[in-house]
């Protein structure tokens, strides 16, 4: 990632103002995206055109398809008739915003600003206070069986000792549970936050509210491919099909629970297939045929192992 403080190289003589960041654009290289933050006190008039409207509305983040537009305004575009011979004098072997957007540090004509590289720490306290809020990771919930709910109260409540066994004692864990009915049409995620809140989503209304996620509820083989955004900006199905972490943050059900427990819950309750084998003290064609005949259930299938829900595995041994 690559940070830049966005300034106004216009200043009055006669003031002696020093230069103030007016934004700050945010550049992940890998996924070639674009991202811009905004000052808690940005002014609308003197924010760049086209960002200015989110500090009119009081929004400090500029997402990705915005933040990609202010770019493209600032260079030359793709559709140029001599682009090839303009790529070849400036050493591009293709049309690349990045790229372009350093040959003149921002610079264009039509406005002032120019680009000025930082570290993150040269960030405001404030703004690297929003990195909290991020998205560190997110589970689809949308399952129609209640196999794994229920896996979490016979298998996840017998941790004694164990930092989500804890969670039992006051009925923490039994509310998560009882709160989880995996039905078709439900469209759930449990979202990690980068702060270690986690927070729960029934996505139906809102997907309701906007068509374009409507494949989402017709699909939850493609609904389940949600995965964080680029930098924790919110969550993404597609390249237009995105929940900001801002969205998120004002929506959804806080769960007391911590990203550490749900990984000593999976770490505790999933076993793999030699795991299995171990414990029914038999062989992998053994596991094999009990999946055949529907006597176990696997979590997730690779080419070389199987995992499964151990308490499920641990029943089957009671009845050997």
């Amino acid at each position: 990632m690559r940070i830049f403080a966005i300034r106004d190289d216009y200043i009055p003589e006669d003031t002696g103002m020093p230069r103030k960041d007016l934004a700050w654009l945010f550049y992940y290289e890998r996924e070639k995206m674009f991202f811009t933050e905004l000052p808690d006190d940005a002014d609308p008039w003197e924010t760049p055109l086209l960002l200015s409207s989110f500090a009119e509305r009081g929004e400090k983040t500029v997402g990705s398809y915005w933040s990609l537009r202010w770019v493209q305004q600032r260079i030359v575009p793709p559709d140029r008739q001599n682009i090839g011979m303009i790529l070849r004098d400036n050493g591009l072997r293709e049309y690349d915003e990045f790229g372009l957007l350093m040959l003149a540090m921002g610079r264009c004509a039509q406005d002032d600003c120019y680009l000025t590289e930082i570290k993150e720490a040269d960030l405001p306290e404030s703004v690297r206070r929003r990195f909290l809020k991020r998205v560190e990771d997110v589970v689809p919930l949308s399952q129609s069986e209640s196999r794994q709910s229920e896996s979490l109260k016979t298998e996840g409540c017998q941790f004694g000792n164990s930092q989500f066994g804890s969670l039992q004692s006051d009925g923490i864990c039994s509310e998560i549970c009882e709160s989880e009915n995996f039905q078709p049409e439900k469209r759930q995620i449990l979202v990690f936050f980068c702060d270690g809140t986690v927070k729960k989503y029934d996505l139906g209304d809102y997907f309701a509210g906007h068509p374009e996620f409507q494949i989402l509820t017709e699909r939850r083989d493609y609904f389940e491919r949600v995965r964080p955004q680029t930098g924790g900006y919110g969550v993404t199905w597609d390249v237009n099909l995105n929940i900001s972490d801002a969205e998120l943050n004002r929506m959804g059900t806080e769960i007391p629970l911590t990203a550490g427990d749900f990984k000593d819950y999976v770490m505790r309750s999933v076993v793999n297939t030699a795991e299995a084998c171990e414990l029914l003290a038999c062989s992998r064609q053994n596991i094999n045929d009990l999946v055949k005949r529907g006597k176990l259930h696997p979590v997730k299938v690779w080419e070389r192992t199987t995992l499964f829900w151990k308490s499920e595995v641990m029943a089957r041994k009671m009845l050997t």
